[in-house]
Order: C-alpha cells, then structure tokens, then sequence
C-alpha cells in the first residue's frame, strides 16, 4: 500500500484552486516540471487520471473531487492541530498577587524601560527572556497559572491543593519617614520606644491580606503603634507610601520603596528585624505548559538578583528582641 503525504494532498488541493499547473508552480514558488511530476506519481497510485485539460486550464475529475473531500478535511485537521499547538505559546501566563506587588515588582519588571530595584535586575540579567504574563489582582477572581504572595519569613508554607509553593526573596521592611515629616515640624526620635510620640501611619490592610498574617509579620511595629499618641489608616500600601511622602507621619514600608521614592528614608535608629517572604506558586496542572515553566523559572532568576535592602538595614538593626525592646 502506498503511503501519501500531507505534501501530496496539499498538492492537489493547490493544483483544483489554482486551475492550473502553472498558477499552482508560481503559488508554491517551484517549477512547473516539479508540479506534474507529482501529481503524475498520485495519478499513478490512483490508478486513474486526477485533471483533464480545458480551454481554462485543468479541473478535477470526480477521482479527484473524491480525494478533494479527504484532502479538505485533513487540511481543517492540520489548521485545528495548529492552533492548539500555539495556543499554549501564544496565551499570557496568569499571575495572581496583590496590587502592590503588580504595582511595584511585576509591571516596572515587565516595562520596556523598567525603574526602581526592577533596573537593578535587568541590569543584572540582561538576557533575561519571559513569556507574555498577564497580572491578576488578588480579589478578581478567575484561575491563574501562577500565584505570587506574601508569606511570613521563616514560616512553613501551608498547602495549597496540589500548589508547589516556594520563596523567591526575602523582602526587608523598615520604619520610614520622607523628608517632607521633619518640614513639617516632625521630631526624628532617637530611639525606637520612643516613635510612639510621633504621629504613625497604619496600614491597615486586614489580617490576612493577601494570604499572609501580617500582624505577626510585623508584631514590634503592631506594639509601637498600640501606644502611639497620634494615627493615621492608610487602605494600601500605595495610600500608606502617599500619606508618608505628604509627611503626615511615620511608618513600615518594604524597603525597595526607598530606591522609587527619592524623599523616603529609613528611620536612623536601631529597628528589629521585619520582613515577608515573596512566594512564588504553581498547581501540577498549570506546570503542564511549557510558557508557565518558564515564567515559573524566569521570575525565579529575576527575584534572585532582586537587591532588596540596598544597604540601607544592616547598621540600623540593633541588639532588640523579637518585640523591638532592648535585649
């Protein structure tokens, strides 16, 4: 039994649309001697003549009309075939987070001429090469492929399904101020029990905002705050940066903040050590498609080159215990 190829159909069809030998060489950009070699080779398997001249050029005959329906039909097969091959490579990758770290990490990442500490990682990997990633923010509803959150440092991740979870960085919070908070009459304190006599900005972002404890996360700050004299909520962290730049108060802020906000500086006194772990997850599911492989390994290499502290924490961190008291 003689085999016959996709080439072959698409031959014949080529040959019945052009109504030609010629039209279809020209089409298919070969000679017209390769065109009638071949279909003289499928004329040879069928056992019978596939085109006949006219005045016009050639038809099919109904030999032909009959291999047509096949041809036609494998050639929708192949269009199908196609598009599902590129619908995985072609469709963004869906990460979930919240705003802040779509604002601040995940779209400047993206931008063709990113800012803040997302230069410092495409200075750093220059080749860096991501698939189209759409971010969803928390709340929106929808399945992602991707899930990029918040965690408590150092806190086992709990189970999510059938979610791999993992840290790509470690993100240092601080007690910040901007220069405008000393123009407006603010007293720098000199010691860390002592911020409760300035006014404080709150974050008042729920509990469990974005999947994370940040009560916990920030217990000293949460102890200040309960004796503060002075505060004020902010909704987000947006809202919280924007209350600190008009300088109407204090506040915690992660400190990759300070390389986007030139006025935001880290309070000069002994701080216990705060921070959230950035976690990256994926179902079993979605690790199915090759482009959330690689956004899942792209935005693993990005956040390893991630400078989160830029200097600035390692002298403020005094000898205070886990509740910012003197040990």
């Amino acid at each position: 039994m003689n085999s016959v190829s996709w080439d072959d159909m698409h031959l014949l069809l080529r040959v019945a649309q052009a109504g030609g030998f010629s039209s279809a060489a020209s089409d298919l950009r070969v000679d017209q001697s390769t065109i009638s070699r071949r279909i003289a080779r499928l004329e040879d398997t069928a056992g019978t003549a596939l085109f006949r001249r006219t005045n016009r050029g050639v038809e099919p005959t109904p030999a032909a009309r009959r291999l047509m329906v096949s041809a036609e039909r494998m050639q929708e097969i192949s269009r199908q075939f196609g598009e599902r091959l590129n619908a995985g490579r072609d469709a963004p990758v869906t990460v979930d987070m919240a705003p802040d770290i779509a604002i601040d990490l995940i779209e400047p990442l993206l931008s063709r001429v990113p800012d803040g500490p997302m230069a410092c990682v495409r200075r750093a990997l220059p080749d860096l090469v991501l698939p189209t990633i759409h971010p969803m923010i928390s709340g929106e509803g929808g399945e992602a492929d991707l899930t990029l959150h918040w965690a408590v440092s150092g806190r086992a991740q709990a189970q999510r399904g059938d979610a791999t979870s993992c840290r790509v960085a470690r993100i240092p919070w601080a007690v910040c101020y901007a220069d405008s908070f000393l123009e407006r009459g603010g007293t720098m304190p000199q010691r860390w029990d002592t911020i409760p006599e300035q006014p404080l900005v709150l974050w008042t972002c729920g509990k469990r905002a974005g999947g994370c404890d940040y009560t916990e996360a920030f217990k000293p700050w949460r102890i200040l705050v309960a004796h503060a004299t002075e505060r004020e909520n902010a909704s987000s962290l947006q809202s919280l940066i924007r209350k600190l730049r008009l300088g109407i108060g204090l506040g915690v802020l992660p400190t990759y903040a300070i390389a986007m906000n030139d006025d935001l500086r880290v309070l000069p006194v002994a701080q216990p050590v705060m921070s959230l772990d950035l976690c990256l997850s994926v179902t079993n599911t979605a690790w199915q498609k090759g482009t959330v492989r690689q956004a899942y390994t792209g935005l693993q290499q990005a956040f390893a080159s991630f400078n989160c502290d830029y200097g600035v924490l390692p002298d403020l961190y005094g000898n205070l215990d886990d509740d910012g008291l003197r040990a």
